[in-house]
């Protein structure tokens, strides 16, 4: 982000307008009217005490950007007593400019750098979000959501039209508020403006407690719409594309409610709704109950219930296969002309599939005599469909089951039925756990004398029920409605996946339950059952959550969706051992949390989900890598599942100054073939071109280092470029890396931390300065207060994480604009025109006074000097990927002794007078200082 300053002007012109002519334009678009740059939030006082002073002399706080490179200049002309500043501005918009007076200030340098990366009707576009938001309750929500986008997402929703989703997704926390009685939105005021939080109730043994979610999590983990690749836009999960409301859907909503208008797909749909034949959700049935089902062995999905909401479908997810019961008399309703649900449940199989014409069906019935015509109605709509079926009489030699897809028990209540079916009920159960489906038209009426033994352990009770209606897959907010306790601090290694809703202890535990229902099939499963199946694997939580069916990362975005919505903070992990998993943060840790595929066991802060040796797993975990919405990569959770090994990265230049914001990666060899090298974690240096990561230990690990210096790329000990060489664009030959950087024999949990060190071959040419000292006539002396407010890593989509998968095509996202959790460092001298002239140039020169490193200053000044115009530097050229936001203010006074003049007169009296040099900001504002892009 090159500088482009304004031509310099002096204190008298401040109060002049300043054209559009004089902003330089923007990548070629037309710059706005410039105006007086107003301070863009309330500046904190500076932390260094103050000694009292003359207030006459006191100049105001003036606020300036650093982008790498740059430099703010204050010119010092102590013969005309005028002060002059070029302090560089972000090119900000006057709408931009106005919205950012409305954010909290803790948010402004994020979400002012993020705006300064986008043309100038985007920004405007932006900044009207906020202006006209009508519910302020969610400014800061709003504000933050578009500071931590990067700026190619926020095209993507401004090419789409889809602004308005950054609104829904600010608003969605309050929306969500009530429907989650574990949580509570909290408000504080604080000296940086306001921020919103949540208190959460939980369960220690002893009664419920509260606890605060730390407010930057709330906003990171709670609030920000971007899971980890994809790009959260209004989606149509039916179609699997992009579509604006009622038909595309936001997961944040969607997830707590389902479906809210008629045009909206509803997920609670069953498939039995939609296949052959579309059955209307909100119409009752209108069919005969042989009774209700009141207990299976595992704990099954209801598709169909009554008015008082007992069962009578249900769905159990049983080993491979399915078994579907129902109490519904389907034969009568077929014969009656209602036909749509009869016809479904016959040809269902599988969990969301229809027979095939090559997949037979066996009808078991019972032949005693008063029985004909049981069976008659499913061999029917078989026959119609063209597909093989036979039918066996229950009691008689049965075939072979293993050479049919679907079995179906027909209505059955004679002692001889019974008597038969439990022959043959272990055979059943064993052909539906082994991947077949078996539909069973239960009659619970002869159970009320007797025991009746039903395939997966299904058992009735008869009476007169009516109002059947569709059920389906439950909805998040249902499935926490009873739940006032987010967690009982219990670590669980596997909450069985056919436990009930019911014996749930917590929130955490509802929702893993919520998962497996609406999470049946693994992807091999489905596939291997549906035979249009294209090997789709989804990133978008809307399509996930249609297709009810996945593998780990699937299951893990459905996890963090569900998460967020309910206003619990989630992440997305990844290990590079073939695996991902979610944490959620409570009492100040993140804990693991995970539900198996397959309707499988939750397991909550329970490290073994890694499946590191450290817990009798067959892996070694090498890191962990967890996504922030932006693209910032943590990777401090990996001590959850291994023991470690800490690495500590320095990076210089053939100076040896610290390059800073360097991309560091670290490969392991990839887990399916050690042929190649695969990325397990991704960090930049700091300001001091340090990194410490946290890996896992017994691993061979190759250190990777890459920047650019002069607009050359550089990377060490192997070119970036060939890590896209591999058949995945993440892998790249081993043998083209050498020997690990680190050896797995010596990657020993408990030693001292490792060193890697690596100097670059090529200069970020740094001015070095040299302090003198100077005697002349004037005096110089006074105070500088200088204060770094913010600072922010800005990383080029290049070397940023999701910027570098969006330009394979893997991802969405790109520029990496992150704030730093406390402020960086600047540098400043105070120099005469000539070695101004010499910094500029990047040669040696001399200081009259120099301050490197500095953060926060009260600057003590005392110089004798014959130069009556001077300069103080606030420098950011050391720094390649860092920006900084801060504030300066002078309070300072020149003496001069009064000697011969130029014509040789003697005076006879000297005299000593104090001249305040109030700057431009500190009389009549000052003119911001633009740069383009």
């Amino acid at each position: 982000m090159p500088c482009a300053v304004l031509p310099v002007i002096l204190v008298h012109l401040a109060a002049s307008a300043v054209s559009a002519a004089d902003v330089p334009p923007l990548l070629g678009r037309t710059a706005p009217q410039a105006r007086v740059a107003p301070t863009l939030a309330p500046t904190p006082g500076f932390s260094s005490p103050r000694q009292p002073v003359d207030l006459a002399l006191a100049a105001e706080e003036a606020d300036f950007w650093l982008a790498p490179g740059e430099t703010a200049v204050l010119r010092l002309d102590l013969g005309a007593e005028e002060v002059e500043a070029e302090l560089p501005q972000l090119p900000l918009s006057s709408d931009a400019l106005a919205a950012l007076e409305l954010t909290p200030a803790w948010l402004v340098p994020h979400l002012a750098l993020t705006l300064s990366h986008l043309d100038l009707n985007l920004q405007d576009r932006l900044a009207a979000l906020l202006l006209d938001l009508e519910d302020v309750r969610a400014l800061d929500e709003l504000a933050f959501t578009i500071a931590a986008t990067t700026p190619e997402e926020l095209v993507e929703y401004d090419g789409h039209g889809m602004l308005d989703l950054l609104v829904a997704n600010a608003l969605g926390p309050y929306e969500n508020e009530p429907y989650v009685p574990f949580a509570q939105l909290v408000e504080e005021v604080f000296d940086q403006g306001w921020y919103t939080t949540v208190s959460y109730s939980y369960d220690d043994g002893g009664g419920l407690q509260s606890w605060e979610l730390p407010w930057q999590h709330y906003y990171w983990y709670v609030v920000h719409p971007k899971l980890d690749m994809e790009l959260p836009l209004y989606f149509d999960p039916e179609r699997y594309n992009l579509a604006d409301p009622p038909t595309g859907v936001f997961w944040r909503d969607w997830f707590m409610f389902s479906a809210q208008d008629e045009g909206t797909w509803d997920y609670r749909s069953h498939w039995l709704q939609e296949e052959p034949h579309g059955v209307d959700r909100g119409e009752p049935l209108a069919l005969d109950a042989l009774g209700s089902i009141t207990q299976c062995d595992v704990d099954p999905l209801v598709v169909v219930a009554d008015a008082s909401g007992a069962a009578l479908m249900v769905e159990q997810d049983y080993g491979a296969g399915t078994i579907l019961s129902t109490t519904l008399d389907l034969e009568a309703a077929w014969a009656a002309g209602v036909t749509d649900l009869a016809e479904n449940a016959t040809l269902y199989v599988q969990r969301r599939d229809t027979l095939d014409p090559d997949e037979a069906t066996l009808i078991l019935v019972d032949d005693e005599e008063g029985k004909e015509g049981v069976g008659e109605s499913f061999q029917a709509i078989l026959e119609s469909e063209g597909l093989a079926v036979s039918v066996v009489d229950i009691a008689g030699e049965l075939p072979e089951l293993d050479g049919f897809e679907k079995i179906i028990l027909a209505q059955g209540s004679s002692d001889r039925w019974l008597e038969a079916l439990w022959a043959v009920v272990e055979d059943l159960n064993g052909f539906a756990s082994s991947g077949g489906t078996l539909l069973h038209v239960v009659d619970p009426s002869p159970c009320a004398t007797s025991v009746c033994l039903f395939p997966g352990g299904v058992d009735g009770a008869a009476g007169e029920l009516a109002g059947d209606h569709f059920v389906g897959h439950p909805v998040l907010h249902e499935s926490i409605a009873d739940f006032e306790s987010l967690w009982d601090l219990q670590e669980y290694s596997g909450l069985s996946g056919e436990r009930a809703l019911s014996e749930a202890t917590s929130a955490l535990d509802a929702i893993g339950w919520f998962t497996t229902q609406n999470m049946f099939d693994n992807v091999s499963e489905f596939s291997s059952t549906h035979s249009d199946y294209d090997g789709e694997r989804s990133i978008w939580p809307q399509r996930i959550m249609h297709n009810h069916f996945g593998n780990c990362g699937e299951a893990q975005d459905m996890i963090s969706a569900a998460f967020r919505s309910a206003l619990i903070p989630a992440l997305n992990v990844w290990s590079m051992e073939d695996h991902v998993w979610n944490e959620f943060y409570f009492l100040d840790e993140w804990h693991p949390y995970q539900v198996d595929w397959s309707d499988g066991p939750t397991r909550i802060d329970y490290g073994g989900v890694g499946s590191d040796g450290s817990y009798d797993g067959g892996k070694e975990v090498s890191a962990i890598m967890g996504y922030l919405g932006n693209g910032f990569m943590a990777d401090e959770h990996v001590e959850n599942y291994t023991d470690t090994i800490g690495v500590e990265v320095w990076v210089t230049d053939a100076d040896g100054d610290p390059v800073d914001g360097a991309m560091v990666l670290v490969a392991v060899e990839n887990y399916y073939s050690s042929t190649y090298l695969d990325q397990a974690a991704w960090v930049h240096t700091d300001q001091q071109g340090y990194a410490h990561l946290t890996l896992g230990d017994n691993r061979n690990f190759w250190i990777i280092v890459a920047t650019e210096i002069g607009e050359q790329e550089l990377s060490w000990p192997v070119s970036i470029a060939d890590i896209q060489s591999g058949t995945y664009p993440s892998m790249f030959l081993k043998t083209e890396a050498g020997d690990p950087t680190i050896a797995a024999e010596l990657a020993i949990s408990g030693e001292p931390d490792f060193v890697v060190e690596h100097q670059f071959d090529r200069s970020m040419g740094l001015p070095q300065a040299e302090v003198v000292e100077s005697e002349g006539a004037t005096q110089f002396s006074g105070r500088v207060a200088l204060e770094v407010q913010a600072s922010l890593l800005d990383v080029p989509a290049a070397h940023s994480f999701l910027g570098w998968y969006n330009s394979l095509g893997y991802a969405w996202g790109g520029r990496l604009v992150h704030p730093l959790d406390e402020p960086g460092v600047v540098d400043a001298y105070l120099v005469d025109a000539d070695n101004k002239a010499a910094f500029e140039a990047g040669e040696p020169f001399q200081a009259l006074w120099a301050g490197e490193g500095i953060s926060d200053a009260l600057i003590e000044l005392d110089i004798s000097t014959d130069e009556l115009e001077l300069y103080l530097l606030v420098s950011n050229l050391g720094s390649l990927r860092h920006v900084h936001r801060g504030a300066i203010a002078l309070d300072l006074a020149v003496s001069t002794d009064e000697g011969e003049d130029a014509g040789g007169c003697a005076c006879s009296s000297s005299s000593s007078r104090g001249v305040p040099l109030l700057g431009l900001f500190a009389l009549l504002g000052f003119v911001g200082i633009r740069r383009g892009q």
